[in-house]
């Protein structure tokens, strides 16, 4: 994505940045006297088709579909969290969702969704000055003693009650949480159960 070409006196970048227990690592925060931006990298390939407020969004390699989660939805939940923690509520905080080169976007969203090449041309579209040199560097310390008092080794931390509520939504609607393929039932010896359409390559199964 270029970040390396960013004036490092005019933005400051975080990988990783981890919000709280209930929200996902961010993938990169960008702090800067024009805003701050909450940027989420999504490496699928092929067309991606989706709308700003559908729950899942669909892959289509050649002739093969499957279903994944929005990360439009996923990244505006993490830029609210961002807001949160800021104590001046001016300051725009802009979800950026970005995919690979070997995408093929087809997505209707008010959201930024780009390929990796358009990005810095979204950053660059914010040029309007909103916070002092000074508030910036507040931001940039305060976001750091964040980051060090939440261990961000891991790349995504997780609340457990959303992955179990998001595992039940997504098996109520026939997807696979572990692949984003199909469900289908299946009947063994003593019941019926659903289990990924991609079986052997995915072995997700869940009682009925």
């Amino acid at each position: 994505m270029s970040l390396a070409r960013l004036d490092k006196k005019q933005y400051f970048c975080l990988h990783n940045f981890a919000v709280r227990p209930a929200v996902a690592a961010i993938d990169y925060l960008i702090i800067s006297r024009f805003g701050i931006f909450v940027v989420k990298v999504v490496r699928q390939k092929g067309i991606i088709e989706g709308t700003e407020h559908s729950d899942t969004w669909v892959q289509q390699i050649l002739k093969r579909k499957k279903r994944i989660a929005n990360p439009v939805k996923q990244c505006k939940v993490q830029a609210r969290a961002i807001r949160k923690l800021l104590a001046n509520n001016k300051i725009p905080v802009v979800p950026i969702v970005v995919f690979g080169m070997t995408a093929q976007l087809k997505v209707k969203a008010n959201t930024h969704v780009v390929l990796a090449n358009n990005f810095l041309n979204v950053i660059y579209r914010y040029d309007k000055e909103v916070i002092t040199a000074e508030e910036m560097e507040a931001i940039v310390k305060q976001f750091n003693s964040h980051t060090v008092r939440h261990n961000i080794k891991k790349t995504r931390i997780y609340n457990i009650k959303e992955i179990l509520e998001e595992r039940k939504r997504l098996v109520d609607a026939d997807i696979c949480p572990k692949c984003g393929s199909n469900l289908v039932i299946r009947e063994g010896k003593t019941r019926k159960y659903k289990s990924c359409s991609q079986y052997p390559k995915c072995k997700f199964r869940h009682g009925l």
